[in-house]
């Protein structure tokens, strides 16, 4: 019961892993989720192919932690928009970038293959709170890869998250402000836990 932009839609996983060090991620502490593992662009298409000529799936999210860490995605997005042409069909996308690392070559070869919605962990606008949770992107990284995306019609779920390190009512503020200036087409505010394999769980201090 999965849809994107009116499509049926299924789940894809083409790369596992992440190398950024966010302080709220569980896990992230351990080298083995630390170590990108991925699959060859022949073999991400084949499942798409498959997924398409068995069950008649167009539609694909992508819960790669982040696609544009894999420095030759345009390359598989160029695969994915061949196989579309020889099928005959426009698959509808969606999946997850990193905003630094988010380009206008990214965004144009990912409209080109049928993404129209990415999902983007901006977290918060407070450039202090960015720096304490080592997002490792800054506020302006964020604005501009929003600008980025609008300009090749890709619409984002903004991913933001509540109750950092340093976190105030004017830090929260800030993040009201960002998400009315730059509008994305959707977001989502997570109040942040402490799960265990966090380092935020495992550096945090007990109050009784």
């Amino acid at each position: 019961h999965y849809f994107i932009d009116g499509e049926r839609a299924t789940s894809l996983i083409a790369q596992l892993g992440c190398p950024y060090k966010c302080a709220f991620c569980a896990g992230r502490e351990s080298p083995m989720l630390r170590n990108i593992r991925t699959r060859s662009h022949e073999n991400i298409v084949k499942e798409i192919e498959f997924l398409y000529q068995t069950y008649g799936y167009k539609g694909f999210m992508f819960y790669d932690d982040e696609l544009n860490i894999d420095p030759k995605m345009g390359d598989l997005m160029r695969k994915i928009a061949k196989a579309g042409n020889e099928f005959g069909v426009e698959w509808k996308l969606r999946g997850f970038v990193k905003s630094e690392r988010f380009t206008e070559e990214q965004a144009q070869a990912m409209f080109e293959a049928g993404f129209r919605q990415i999902l983007i962990g901006f977290e918060s606008g407070s450039p202090r709170i960015l720096k304490n949770i080592q997002k490792g992107a800054t506020l302006e990284d964020n604005t501009r890869c929003m600008e980025i995306a609008e300009k090749y019609g890709l619409k984002v779920k903004a991913l933001m998250s509540l109750g950092h390190p340093g976190e105030s009512e004017e830090t929260i503020a800030q993040t009201l402000k960002w998400l009315i200036d730059v509008r994305p087409f959707d977001f989502d505010a997570s109040v942040i836990t402490p799960y265990p394999g966090s380092p935020y769980y495992d550096y945090a201090l007990q109050h009784e």
